[in-house]
């Protein structure tokens, strides 16, 4: 693996995901209350970190093929984007590294809303500038937030995040992540594991890794360094080497990673945490995941949110989980119970911070309950999770530690949807609404993966609330769009956080809010889960396209 970083660094990360399933949107335009609030071009000032995972519209099977996109670019909080950005492309086609982007301009609505046109060109489909459609966190200083991306070029979700620093990782102990599709089958493969950087540079760890549902570990070799970039990473026994990662720093807690290999595959997309304790965290965690299920009776993406109660270093309990396997879901719109699961937590060799957690009674896949295995990597962001039994799942995520357990009422919220419809196209979404004490109000611009399926400035408005009388914030979100209902569980994390799953039977995704007078890194490591879901969602259109002529 080779890596390099200009304003950028580098390394392997997991990322989070933040997804959710709605109903394909035709364009137009559709009358709404004027947004309000009190952000303005201000809020985007400095240089940014945004990272995108999705699909395309140029691979060499449109509309299914997955997706990476990472850069930087500068905003003067006056509505100019300067010309000292870089970005990565990853798709099919190609790739390239180190795009310059050389100016162009942004705007922001009073309710924190944007747009920024990016003036860019590249080799690997991209036949107009880039454009972000983003929610800022806060209206305080200059502030990070959510993004899509929002052309006809094609469509994913990410964040932005305000760059604090772009130095190359300090000497420590850090977890990677990885996660993207292996080959033209667009099968998935995710890495994790946990990784040492010397003073010199030198790089040594081991790593989990499932390609296509082929679970295994492997190590980076030794000679491995990032002293002089870019710099050979081998990976050892993996089901791929000898990749080339670039990397942006966003700070001394999280870099940002995208593949550039020369042969194309595997189009990877991850982070570096770093990782200050290697102790498993006790108490309530909240976790989204996402994976493949190809049983028969359940064929199509996964996703599944909930908590459980750790106590450090042996067991996990009152476990809650919300799931859609393939169209199976637990919930309904009036709240149905939760699937309750227990498991267990074993501290398992090579590295001292890899765990083995067994959750049984845990629907993953196939429709119903089982018995699985993940390994945990604990970082200062969260927790990384990969499946790794041998049931040839491919399931990955993360999980938080709990801090709160309530939306609040009167507060500016930001939101991110993630998801496929019942075609299997994926559709990605911006949104803020304010909340009352059961009520939401506000705007939506939709992505449905196409220049001719762009809305902008929708109506968005619904309620929520509690589920559980135990208080573990759970809820139910009923939200009506322009095209459809969203009826989707979460789970708060944090006053800043809050994760959700689609619990439609007919829709399927994973989401993510972040509260507006909160601190843009809360969501940051909600990427994994998210660009997983990106990942597992382009292998289940492929292989839908693959039986599909087969049958032929």
């Amino acid at each position: 693996m080779y890596m390099s970083f200009h304003n950028r660094v580098i390394l392997p990360a997991l990322a989070v995901l933040s997804l959710a399933f709605l109903i394909g949107c035709g364009s137009s335009s559709h009358t709404t209350p004027p947004p309000s609030g009190a952000f303005s071009k201000a809020n985007l000032s400095g240089t940014y970190v945004f990272n995108i995972v999705g699909s395309d519209n140029a691979g060499i099977n449109a509309n299914i093929e997955f997706q990476a996109i990472t850069g930087t670019f500068s905003a003067d909080g006056n509505g100019n984007v300067g010309s000292s950005g870089a970005v990565d492309f990853n798709n099919s086609v190609g790739n390239s590294a180190g795009t310059p982007i050389t100016g162009g301009t942004y705007s922001v609505s009073p309710d924190g809303r944007g747009q920024a046109t990016l003036t860019t060109t590249n080799p690997v489909g991209i036949t107009s500038n880039l454009i972000l459609d983003f929610v800022l966190s806060s209206s305080s200083g200059a502030s990070g937030g959510l993004v899509t991306e929002f052309d006809g070029n094609g469509t994913g979700s990410g964040t932005l995040a305000l760059q604090s620093s772009s130095a190359q990782p300090a000497a420590g102990n850090y977890v990677v992540a990885l996660t993207g599709v292996f080959g033209p089958g667009q099968l998935p493969v995710s890495y994790a594991g946990a990784v040492a950087i010397d003073g010199s540079g030198n790089i040594t760890g081991a790593l989990d890794y499932q390609q296509g549902g082929n679970a295994g570990t492997c190590t980076i070799a030794s000679g491995s360094s990032v002293a002089t970039l870019p710099a050979p990473l081998n990976f050892t026994g993996c089901s791929s080497s000898n990749l080339f990662i670039d990397a942006y720093s966003v700070s001394a807690s999280d870099v940002k990673l995208i593949s550039t290999s020369a042969n194309v595959y595997p189009i990877l997309s991850g982070d570096l945490f770093s990782q200050s304790s290697t102790s498993f965290p006790s108490g309530q965690l909240v976790f989204t995941m996402s994976g493949l299920d190809s049983t028969p009776n359940a064929s199509g993406p996964t996703a599944m949110a909930g908590l459980m109660t750790s106590d450090g270093s042996s067991t996990l309990s009152n476990g809650e989980e919300d799931y859609d396997d393939a169209g199976f879901s637990n919930d309904s719109p009036s709240g149905t119970p939760f699937n309750a699961f227990t498991g267990t937590i074993q501290n398992s060799p090579p590295a001292s911070s890899r765990y083995i957690l067994t959750l049984g009674n845990f629907v993953n896949v196939g429709g119903g309950p089982g018995t699985w295995g993940f390994a945990a990597y604990p970082t200062d962001n969260g927790v990384v999770l990969i499946e790794v039994d041998s049931s040839g799942g491919t399931a990955a995520g993360m999980a938080f530690a709990q801090t709160s357990t309530a939306l609040a009422s009167g507060t500016g919220y930001g939101m991110n949807l993630s998801a496929s419809n019942g075609g299997g196209f994926e559709e990605d979404d911006i949104a803020e609404f304010t909340t009352t004490t059961s009520g939401i109000s506000g705007g939506i611009d939709m992505n449905d993966q196409t220049a001719a399926n762009l809305l902008t400035d929708g109506s968005f408005t619904g309620n929520y609330g509690g589920l559980d009388p135990t208080a573990t914030g759970r809820g139910l979100i009923t939200a009506n769009t322009p095209d459809s209902t969203i009826n989707a569980a979460y789970y708060t994390v944090s006053s800043n956080q809050t994760v959700m799953v689609e619990v439609d039977p007919t829709q399927l995704g994973l989401g993510s809010l972040i509260t507006q007078s909160g601190s843009a890194s809360s969501s940051l490591a909600q990427d994994f889960a998210q660009q997983h879901l990106a990942a597992i969602r382009a292998a289940a259109k492929a292989m839908k396209a693959k039986k599909a002529a087969e049958k032929k």
